[in-house]
């Protein structure tokens, strides 16, 4: 029997796709001149990392998110979906902010990584946004059920 998906599938879903694409990008990235931009293959191969990791325990947390069978499992708390979200957001805000800056070097020098590392830049930028918006929707849900009841009911 098929589940509906939770409200929240479909930003989970996309978090998935753009891991993915980012692992894949950046892994094709080469290090052309590692003379005028040395941390290039540093910052590369830790965007494949995190993509990577994003990729494994988002499908993860999806999967335990879904089911309905195992509610008292660590990974279908919210509190572990905010945290793990405010992480990633955090990491993919800096790795976003690193590429934009070796980017902006590439394209300066006119070389051929500029249009990949740029992807991989707006790449970093969205998957920061996406996870910032689940944090954000957890948050919320957080503080709903822990006021909820201390509210007070007419009658």
């Amino acid at each position: 029997m098929l589940s509906i998906p939770p409200p929240r599938g479909p930003f989970y879903v996309l978090l998935l796709i753009l891991g993915f694409l980012q692992f894949v990008i950046a892994l094709n990235i080469p290090s052309y001149d590692p003379e005028n931009s040395p941390y290039l293959p540093l910052f590369t191969t830790a965007c494949a990392i995190v993509a990577l990791f994003t990729f494994i325990w988002v499908s993860i947390l999806l999967g335990f998110g879904s089911s309905e069978t195992n509610n008292k499992s660590i990974l279908t708390r919210c509190d572990t979906h905010l945290t793990s979200f405010g992480l990633l957001s955090f990491l993919w805000l800096c790795l976003g902010i690193f590429l934009t800056i070796n980017a902006k070097n590439e394209c300066d020098r006119h070389t051929m990584i500029c249009q990949q590392l740029s992807n991989c830049a707006i790449m970093g930028f969205l998957m920061f946004l996406l996870g910032m918006s689940l944090v954000q929707a957890f948050s919320a849900l957080l503080i709903t059920t822990s006021v909820q009841p201390f509210v007070l009911r007419q009658s």
